[in-house]
């Protein structure tokens, strides 16, 4: 929404007011695109649940959670939605059109905001899709099933053995320090309540094992067929069935994260080169104030004080650094998750949240390298998250330093700018404010 401001003319004040008409007369339309939005909502919900249901139907308690919690949270959401729609149309034309000028398709310089604040969304999840995309694709590539030529034939008398959906089968023998375990994903195309049923603690198994492992300081060893009483619990073919599975797994993700990326980039040029053009192309109204500096009763002599330094802010070295650590340890995470995780629910999921994770760290770590604010002469430059802002010094009212955050605001109380007061210089971009003259509110000591 905009602000009113006294500054309009009577002329832009209509046009205010026929866009609340406008939107006010299409009420029933905006009350519809709330319920598709939820509707669509939902669709992807369910298809995320069903995903991660056929990827291990044992984890029904956790998907059953998530609907209950998902339903909780999206029917709050479409309520207050619902609401607030309801109650911004009950207003008169006017606040209405204030409510909705900025978002107007015919209200000239709407269509690049929205491009502004589309663009870094574009830009992300084609990152995080390739970043994604390129380890996992190169690992499915590379991977093989077992050689089960190869494998080492042993018997032995059954001590120990217990399930878990992450860890997969693990058992003992009598005699031997060994774990042997059943990767869980193979775990999921077996029949593990009849395993359980019929082999009893004392009876003699045939493992087929593969290479010794050291795993938090346990010897391990794989086991690719499992025998007891002459019954085959697990072969080749289900050796097979399992590792497909996980295979096919791997491949969907890499094209879904694939498609993500590469389309991500695509429709952001293709938003740039086209979509922007026929958006500014259907505008045709002003609301534009043509004077924008507002008048103080402040001694005006302090505003001719533009011969003095630059003054520029900067991120602090330690949280740089923290930052590129962060991004490093949670990209060699995705790695090794990726590798050694055999669960397939963990091995999609963890990647996800540490590719999610590096990415956010990337942004912040650019933003304080790249970006600052800056007083030059008596304008204020913010250059934040691909955004710059230029106003003059004039246009803040006052300047509120509270909760870790210095917030500059005009006279209508709108924020202009928020800094965090972890930034370097930030004393010195208060100091020069209140030379020009500007209110500052601080918590600080």
């Amino acid at each position: 929404m905009i602000l009113d401001n006294k500054k309009f003319s009577e002329e832009q004040k209509q046009i205010i007011t026929s866009i609340g008409k406008k939107y006010k007369d299409n009420k029933e339309k905006h009350l519809r695109k709330v319920n598709v939005i939820a509707l669509i909502t939902i669709l992807i919900f369910m298809s995320i649940l069903t995903f991660l249901y056929l990827l291990d139907s044992r984890r029904i308690s956790t998907i059953t959670f998530l609907i209950l919690f998902g339903s909780g949270v999206g029917i709050f959401n479409y309520s207050k939605a619902k609401k607030k729609l309801l109650k911004v149309l009950s207003g008169d034309d006017y606040e209405v059109g204030l409510y909705y000028a900025n978002k107007d398709d015919e209200v000239i310089g709407n269509g690049y905001k929205m491009f502004k604040q589309t663009r870094v969304g574009f830009i992300a999840l084609g990152i995080l899709g390739l970043v994604v995309t390129i380890p996992m694709g190169l690992i499915s590539y590379n991977e093989s099933p077992v050689d089960y030529n190869s494998l080492t034939e042993i018997t032995g008398i059954l001590e120990e053995g217990y399930f878990d959906a992450d860890d997969g089968i693990q058992m003992r023998l009598e005699g031997d320090d060994t774990v042997y375990r059943i990767q869980s994903i193979y775990t999921v195309v077996l029949d593990i309540d009849r395993i359980f049923d019929e082999v009893d603690l004392g009876d003699e198994v045939i493992y087929r094992i593969g290479e010794v492992k050291v795993v938090n300081g346990d010897t391990l060893r794989d086991v690719y067929y499992y025998e007891a009483d002459s019954v085959e619990y697990m072969n080749y073919d289900l050796m097979m069935q399992g590792y497909n599975r996980n295979h096919n797994l791997g491949i969907v993700v890499v094209i879904v994260f694939g498609l993500l990326g590469v389309g991500s980039i695509i429709s952001f040029f293709v938003y740039k080169n086209y979509i922007l053009i026929m958006k500014q192309e259907k505008e045709k109204f002003d609301l534009s104030i043509k004077n924008k500096v507002i008048e103080f009763d402040r001694d005006e002599d302090l505003f001719e004080l533009t011969s003095k330094p630059k003054i520029a802010t900067y991120a602090p070295r330690w949280m740089i650094i923290f930052m590129i650590i962060m991004i490093v340890g949670f990209f060699i995470g995705m790695i090794l998750s990726l590798i050694y995780i055999t669960d397939p629910f963990n091995r999609v999921g963890i990647p996800i949240l540490c590719g999610v994770l590096a990415l956010l760290c990337v942004v912040g770590c650019y933003d304080g390298l790249r970006n600052n604010e800056m007083i030059d002469g008596d304008y204020f430059i913010s250059h934040r998250f691909f955004k710059t802002k230029k106003f003059h010094i004039k246009e803040i009212s006052r300047l509120s330093v509270t909760g870790g955050i210095a917030t500059l605001l005009d006279s209508n109380n709108k924020t202009l700018v928020n800094i965090s007061t972890f930034t370097k210089n930030l004393d010195k971009i208060i100091d020069r404010l209140n030379e020009f003259g500007v209110l500052v509110e601080t918590d600080m000591g």
